[in-house]
């Protein structure tokens, strides 16, 4: 019985720090929303960028730069 019931608190600290956790990340990810996309946005534009730059399309990939 000892087992079960120090499982249930283990089980109840551990919901209680992801439930907390997940407060915290939630928070970070609103703050941050924007950043976020224009992250998003530069990865794709670089990604491109080295694309057409790997095919010699140095007009476009300034473009993608830019």
């Amino acid at each position: 019985m000892a087992s079960s019931c120090n499982s249930y608190i283990w089980t109840d600290q551990l919901l209680k720090y992801a439930e907390e956790g997940l407060k915290h990340a939630e928070a970070a990810e609103k703050e941050h929303a924007e950043a976020h996309v224009h992250m998003t946005e530069a990865d794709k534009h670089l990604k491109e960028a080295i694309k057409h730059a790997k095919k010699g399309h140095a007009d476009v990939a300034t473009k993608h730069t830019e």
